[in-house]
């Protein structure tokens, strides 16, 4: 960093700036003044050469670099927001101390820097531009749009020239209107120009600044001092968006070999992308005020907005039929339509929607070829390969001799777009066009485009005569449109075939692959039918069978064993329905270790007796690949009377389940047949769910605090906020009954921020009293932590008048080891508020050293177990002191939970904790003192 002295200032030119992007460059025009300031430091970073003195002279000091651009800005008389470094429109304004003439300032903020741009208020070229804008939104094509662009602009701005120039899809520009002020000057109308005029960089540049204008080729840039480090050139500064930002050398002398001493270009942009330029050359130095600059800005929005509407309507009509012909083939090859005869009906179609003049199409084995296409061996072999290589799905080439040279026929095929479909080698579409001859007007030799001399510097081409280039290998472009109509024919032969196949795969969807029973869809259909048929009243049943511990077999022995062992099961469960019950009886699988036997036209004994027989069969070992497998089974039956009334499937399984579940409760290995009382816990949770519903709307749940206490000075400094659910009928429910069904019911987020604001609202006096310590802690579910969640504390924060460092935030240990790392990233936003974040529960035997100083948190909540080991023998204590050094090391503050007598009071009082809470200090009973809340939750005023 630069002390101010005049010894100190470094120089940040242009040597090397040809091979810097050419948006940095750390010059600017002549005829200009340029100040950055660095916003982290509110300090001058960089000034030009010419506006040095003069500031110093303003400033009388001969420090301008690393001033504060507050004393800067008061002696430029500048408006209070450029303190907040915001825009600055064209301020107008007199600086005698500069110059006589009156300027304008301009500002904006670029990366980490504040950039302001000072320039004199010449008077605009521009007249009102409102008949000239309604002129060239009526024109009927983008062709006519450019020819009266140019000419308006010609006309109004006087320049010697002015061009339409447009990019083809490969980047090569063509000057597409002109308008000529000097009959001396050459046309350049027709005139081709390569990508390399015009390099990405460059392309990149003109996307974000739309008018771009160099006052005088020749004239002299004005450097840019900037602080040094070391003795080393300052960083770049980057002036992207700088209106006087100088050009680099290579582009002026590029600008000097065409005999243009002066230019102005607007940008044309559709979709982010850089589609065609106005340029405008004049033959001696010109400027343009900023008046003139918005006026081409202007232009620029409106031409990208004509050229937009006019593509999509010339594409419209050609879209609506792309779009008919493609539904059409995707319909037929859905329905499993033969698909080259699909393809075959509308091929000609197709291959009129793409203007291509050939199409080759491979589907399911079959070949169909029409037009001008290349061997069909050499198409094959292509697709092979790139599906080999992982090579891209489509691709696109109007070079077929350099880009698939194994395609190229010389009187037939010159262009392509090759379409394969994911995962296959031998289905693809293909569409080529013929050779297309034709003579192109380049401007200038484009083989010799950049020189470079004996010093290492870069030179651009110095003649721009016309270039006549014949070209024979190559096709008609593949224009954006061409390349739409061929991807949406791919995009509808992939969809077709893909909902063809899934129309066979659900004809095999009622088979389980592996064991060959029936599946779950299937099971379903059965009950569904036996529940309709007149066969029904004669009764139907059903044996819910699961696998005990068959998880040890896979852990054991591997997937493989584990399918064997499930194979086995289907066959015995088979063979044992089958010798009881016939053919009334049929086994399914469900899923992973699940089975279920469905009985028709159950006897009253059946069900209890084939229960009891395949309980007997599987006391026998699984013998599989020579080898013994104990396989034990769980077994919940839902016989016959259970059924009665049943209307779905669904239920009839959910009856089965609850029972099967209630054998494997019971120990696994045994019978249970479903009760009605088996379905009482599950419907007390559907109706605690729904009172959920209703206490939040009730107002019924509130905060009960557990004091947080400081063993120093035995005052109470804060408090924790436990939910809880004041029923109607007087009773309370604790957190853990109401909690879990709150976070899996997707409640939690209004219970949260219930108990928290009602927290806030109770304890709001101490909260705000500045006197005392006192901080409110909220428990939060790692659910609802996100966004929205922050959202709500900065209303929370606002809404009452809340210091933010009194509020912690508590999580638990697990949620925040667990969670993704965006939970990690609220919790730094929600920390940024001032808000603190403490981690619950502690020790728990998930977290690590590299978790605890890795996570976001402000205070450590020490587990009661950690307290509980207080009271062991000798070196009980080490586990406690460890976890005070590490906490304090972190630069946190530890809390511990659950103290209950002196003796832990007394031991953690000697190992240095001085925050404490637990049931010794009056959980649940205690409240804020009167007064430090409010009597009404709605008033804020307090």
């Amino acid at each position: 960093m630069s002390d101010g002295s005049e010894s100190m200032w470094t120089v940040v030119g242009h040597e090397g700036c040809e091979t810097e992007p050419i948006h940095k460059p750390d010059a600017i025009q002549a005829h200009g003044w340029l100040l950055a300031v660095d916003v982290v430091k509110g300090r001058v970073s960089h000034v030009s050469s010419n506006l040095q003195a003069p500031i110093a002279g303003l400033l009388h000091t001969t420090k301008v670099l690393g001033t504060t651009f507050e004393e800067v800005a008061h002696s430029l008389q500048l408006p209070s927001t450029v303190l907040r470094f915001e825009a600055l429109e064209g301020l107008r304004a007199e600086m005698r101390w500069l110059t006589s003439d009156p300027v304008v300032i301009t500002a904006h903020s670029s990366e980490d820097h504040y950039i302001l741009e000072i320039e004199r208020d010449i008077p605009s070229v521009t007249t009102d531009p409102t008949a000239m804008i309604a002129t060239l939104l009526a024109a009927p094509s983008w062709q006519a749009f450019s020819e009266q662009t140019v000419k308006a602009l010609g006309q109004m701005f006087g320049y010697a020239r002015t061009m339409a120039y447009t990019f083809h899809p490969d980047h090569h520009g063509e000057v597409t209107a002109e308008h000529v002020d000097r009959p001396d000057l050459e046309p350049f109308l027709g005139l081709h120009y390569p990508a390399s005029d015009i390099p990405p960089q460059a392309r990149r540049l003109y996307v974000l600044q739309l008018v771009r204008v160099i006052e005088d080729v020749d004239g002299a840039t004005v450097h840019l001092l900037g602080p040094a480090s070391n003795g080393e050139v300052a960083a770049t500064l980057d002036l992207t968006f700088a209106n006087r930002r100088a050009v680099s050398p290579v582009h002026l002398e590029y600008m000097r070999n065409m005999g243009v001493a002066a230019t102005a270009s607007v940008s044309v942009i559709q979709n982010g992308r850089l589609t065609g330029m106005f340029v405008m050359h004049h033959t001696e130095p010109r400027s343009l005020s900023r008046s003139d600059r918005l006026a081409l800005a202007t232009v620029s929005r409106i031409a990208s907005f004509v050229a937009a509407t006019m593509d999509e309507k010339s594409f419209g009509a050609r879209r609506i039929q792309i779009a008919a012909l493609a539904e059409e083939l995707r319909r037929n090859l859905t329905a499993g339509d033969n698909a080259i005869q699909c393809i075959e009906a509308i091929g000609g179609d197709v291959l009129t929607a793409v203007k291509a003049d050939g199409l080759v199409a491979r589907l399911q084995g079959e070949v169909f070829r029409i037009g001008d296409v290349p061997p069909q061996d050499a198409i094959d072999q292509l697709v092979r390969e790139w599906g080999s290589a992982g090579g891209e799905s489509v691709q696109t080439t109007d070079c077929l001799a350099t880009d698939m040279p194994k395609l190229a026929e010389p009187d037939s095929c010159a262009g392509a777009i090759v379409a394969r479909l994911p995962a296959t080698s031998d289905t693809y579409l293909a569409w080529f066009r013929r050779p297309f001859l034709k003579t192109v007007r380049w401007g200038g030799e484009v083989t010799a485009l950049v020189r470079k001399d004996q010093f290492g510097r870069l030179h651009p081409r110095g003649s721009f005569n016309e270039f006549v280039e014949k070209v024979t290998d190559h096709s008609r472009m593949w224009s954006e449109h061409d390349r739409i109509a061929a991807d949406t024919f791919y995009q509808a032969v992939q969809s077709g075939l893909n909902e063809w196949a899934y129309r066979q795969l659900a004809v095999q969807a009622t088979i389980d692959p592996l064991t060959g029973l029936g599946n779950r869809r299937s099971l379903s259909s059965a009950i569904e039918g036996e529940i309709r048929s007149l066969s029904a009243s004669h009764g139907f049943a059903l044996l819910f069978i699961d696998l005990d511990r068959f998880k040890q077999i896979n852990d054991a022995h591997g997937h493989h064993k584990g399918d064997l062992v499930l194979r086995a099961t289907a066959d015995r469960l088979e063979r044992e329905t089958f010798y009881l019950v016939g053919r009334s009886g049929s086994v399914f699988r469900l899923g992973g270790d699940e089975f279920v036997v469905l009985l028709r036209e159950a006897a009253p004994d059946s069900v209890s007796r084939l229960a009891k027989r395949i309980l007997a069969a599987f006391r026998d070992p699984v013998i599989v690949e020579g080898a013994m497998s104990v396989v034990n089974v769980s077994i919940g039956a839902v016989a016959d009377k259970d059924a009665e009334g049943v209307s779905d499937a669904a239920e009839l399984l959910r009856r089965g389940d609850l029972a099967m579940y209630s054998a494997k409760r019971a120990g696994g290995s045994r019978v249970a047949f479903y009760q009605d009382d088996f379905s009482d816990k599950a419907i007390r949770r559907s109706l605690l769910e729904q009172q959920l519903y209703r206490a939040l709307e009730g107002d019924e749940l509130t905060p009960a605090f557990q004091p947080v206490v400081s063993l120093r000075t035995g005052r109470t400094v804060g408090a924790e906020a436990l939910a809880r659910w004041r029923q109607p009928a007087g009773g309370i429910l604790l957190p853990a009954d109401f909690i879990p069904l709150a976070e899996e019911t997707g409640q939690i987020r209004p219970v949260d921020r219930r108990i928290t604001e009602r927290a806030v609202v109770e304890c709001l006096g101490l909260l705000r009293d500045r006197s005392r310590e006192f901080h409110l802690s909220v428990n939060a579910s790692a659910k609802t932590v996100d966004a929205e969640y922050v959202d709500f504390l900065v209303e929370l924060i606002s809404d009452y008048a809340l210091p933010p460092e009194r509020l912690i935030i508590e999580l638990t240990e697990s949620a925040m080891v667990h969670e993704s790392g965006g939970l990690k990233q609220t919790l730094t936003n929600i920390r940024s508020l001032g808000v603190k974040v403490a981690i619950d529960d502690f020790g728990t035997g998930y977290s690590s050293l590299a978790h605890l100083q890795n996570l976001p948190v402000d205070i450590v909540k020490l587990d009661r177990t950690f307290v509980e080991r207080l009271q062991g023998g000798e070196g009980a204590d080490v586990v406690a002191r460890w976890a005070i050094q590490l906490v304090s090391e972190l630069g946190m503050r530890m809390i511990a939970e659950g103290v209950e007598t002196l003796e832990e009071e007394v031991a953690l009082l000697r190992l240095g904790y001085d925050w404490v809470q637990g049931n010794r200090y009056g959980v649940p009973h205690w409240t804020p003192p009167r007064g430090s809340g409010l009597s009404d939750p709605g008033d804020h005023s307090s």
